[in-house]
Parts: structure tokens; sequence; C-alpha cells
């Protein structure tokens, strides 16, 4: 049960991540940055920013959760495999992500032109929103 959980959540998050995708740079152009900001920063829910400064804390603040989440999904993702079952089991988290990020990028790309770049922040904020509310209201029993 817990690897289920872990699964859908992180899928949940990767699909919010990659939705941006290639888009990025035409939205960091948009706001005045070039390559270097764009190769520097990813996005996740910048409704907001409106400048490079800005852009580049909400990235330290983005980088600082990640430092800490990866970790801790490392360390559940651990304690719940069965140790005959290990390699299928981070072969199957592999193949998720994967496919997730894949589908994110594409969708975000149909949003990103049908709807534009606010709502598709917007389904990002929603989404990693939907993926700690999962983790975090999960009965610690079945972490």
């Amino acid at each position: 049960m817990a690897l289920k959980v872990l699964f859908i959540s992180n899928a949940i998050y990767m699909f919010a991540a990659l939705l941006l995708g290639p888009l990025y740079a035409v939205y960091v152009q948009g706001i005045g940055g070039g390559v270097l900001l764009v190769s520097v920063s990813t996005a996740l829910s910048l409704i907001f920013v409106n400048n490079a400064l800005l852009l580049i804390l909400l990235q330290v603040l983005f980088g600082l959760g990640d430092a800490l989440g990866t970790p801790i999904f490392g360390a559940l993702f651990a304690k719940h495999t069965i140790k005959k079952e290990e390699v299928l089991e981070y072969s199957d988290w592999s193949l998720i992500a994967n496919l997730v990020m894949a589908l994110g990028t594409l969708i975000g790309g149909f949003i990103v032109s049908g709807l534009g770049f606010t709502f598709l922040f917007v389904t990002i904020g929603v989404l990693c929103f939907i993926s700690a509310g999962w983790i975090l209201f999960t009965p610690r029993k079945v972490l």
C-alpha cells in the first residue's frame, strides 16, 4: 500500500512539474530573461513572477524544497520495497515517472496553446498541493 501511495503522489508531482516542460523558455523570455536564466531555473507555479530577480529567488526556494523532498521519498521507497521484488519495484517507479513526465510535457503544450500560461501555472500549483496532501494525509502507519 505504501508504495502505491508513493507512486501516485510522485506521479502527480512529476506530471505537474513537467507540464511546463520546454515552454518555460518562452515564458522566461517574456519576462525579460535570457538563455542563462532558462538554464538555471525551472518553474512550478510562477503566476506572480514579473521579473528575473523574483524568478531566481523562487527557484532557490524550490531547490531547497526538492533537496528536502527527494531524500525523504527515497528513504520511504527503500523502506517499503520487498527485497525479492526490489528491482521490479524500482523499475515500475522509473517507468511510471518517465511516462508521466513525457505526458506532462505534451499536455503542457496543449494547455498553453489553448488556455495560456496563467492557467498552466494554476494547474501546476493545484497538482503539487494534491501530491503533497496525498502524502501528508496518508496515515503514518501506512508510510
